[in-house]
């Protein structure tokens, strides 16, 4: 990847003029296209370009090739050594359970998926006394509307104080 990268740095001045001496000639010379007409983007390989990732069914064709071959020779040793089959498949052969894992990379889990679980073991304690209550002043100040205040401190004994103590 990086030496058609290198290649492509090393001409992208003249890819560049080439577009534009294109542009000036179809869009002010010839005038066969209008003037706001832009200029076509190219697709040029920088280093920063990631490379593309492998999709989940080449993944998965690959994991299971791999799968594949690994019973195969399981399989023959099986025979050739005189191993109980039943007892050779009561064991995992893969590296994580297939509960936990997708491809043989683990599952990254949410912590939503928790409450389910977790509901039955913690108390739900809805009887818990209020030791104190948090607002948040700003929120407060444009939720309420000074009606008939005109001074701050009509504002704050008529509308603000009210509306915390209640």
């Amino acid at each position: 990847m990086y030496v058609s990268v290198s290649d492509t740095i090393r001409s992208i001045e003249d890819i560049g003029n080439q577009s534009f001496t294109r542009y000036t000639t179809e869009c002010l010379v010839e005038r066969t296209e209008p003037l706001d007409t832009p200029i076509k983007r190219h697709k040029i390989a920088m280093f920063s370009s990631k490379i593309p990732k492998r999709t989940n069914q080449k993944s998965q064709i690959k994991k299971m090739r791999n799968d594949c071959d690994l019973f195969s020779k399981l399989y023959i040793t099986c025979q050739t050594r005189n191993i109980d089959l039943d007892d050779f498949l009561m064991h995992e052969n893969q590296e994580y359970p297939p509960s936990l894992a997708k491809y043989g990379v683990l599952r990254n889990g949410e912590k939503s998926e928790l409450l389910n679980c977790m509901e039955d073991i913690v108390p739900w304690g809805k009887d818990r006394p209020v030791v104190a209550e948090i607002i948040d002043g700003a929120c407060s100040v444009h939720l309420l509307e000074p009606t008939t205040a005109k001074t701050v401190e009509d504002y704050a004994t008529d509308v603000f104080l009210p509306y915390i103590q209640g």
